[in-house]
């Protein structure tokens, strides 16, 4: 690998020749070659002139695809797949009152969702969503403009459902549980529900709210 001409690169050079030849069969055989050796700068297949030609081919985006998933090995990894049901541009409601916006967006080659929360007033608050391998867990980490925080991890996880639980301290000083769980609804929309508890026993429900589509406006 002197030089850093590994064998990916060099495959990938070589099909950048067979490309400038209008050999697409050769090009896109060196090309899955060099992904096959673990090739993963796609932003050089967006940007070579070499492929200019290519950039709407089905086949050729199929590979930058495959190429990516090297770059970010978290695209394709179904546990960090599970929480996109909340992937989206949001419009929140309670009881049918539009209460804020959210916008959940993919993060670090997806091995993040990021959350942003807006509302009418002065209230916002930013969100990491990940899964951690040290403890097989799903995590939220929650920091609002009031000074609050909330480190969640996950409870259950099920098909278009998660949950977090973690400890925090209210106004008055005393530790108090918050419950969070995600349901996706079968409409497209998401649910996204919020429950407190002394004694992890008994849970009194908190915020209820309905996620539906960012409307067009």
């Amino acid at each position: 690998m002197a030089g850093n001409f590994y064998p990916g690169y060099t495959l990938y050079t070589k099909s950048k020749v067979y490309a400038l030849q209008d050999k697409q069969s050769s090009a896109f055989e060196s090309l899955q070659q060099a992904l096959d050796r673990g090739f993963g700068n796609f932003r050089l297949m967006e940007q070579d002139p070499e492929w200019t030609a290519y950039q709407q081919d089905e086949k050729f985006l199929a590979l930058v695809d495959a190429c990516k998933v090297n770059t970010y090995p978290c695209l394709s990894d179904s546990v960090r797949r599970h929480f996109d049901f909340w992937l989206g541009e949001w419009d929140v409601y309670v009881n049918g009152a539009k209460v804020g916006e959210n916008n959940i967006t993919m993060a670090n080659g997806g091995c993040a969702l990021h959350e942003s929360y807006t509302t009418p007033g002065t209230y916002t608050g930013q969100s990491i969503n990940y899964f951690d391998k040290l403890d097989n867990k799903w995590h939220q980490t929650w920091v609002g403009s009031a000074g609050g925080v909330l480190d969640y991890v996950e409870t259950e996880r099920g098909p278009g459902m998660i949950q977090f639980q973690c400890d925090y301290r209210d106004q008055q000083g005393n530790v108090v549980k918050s419950r969070l769980t995600f349901t996706q609804n079968e409409d497209g929309t998401v649910r996204q529900f919020f429950e407190n508890s002394k004694d992890g026993e008994s849970w009194t429900p908190g915020f209820d709210g309905l996620y539906q589509p960012k409307s067009v406006e």
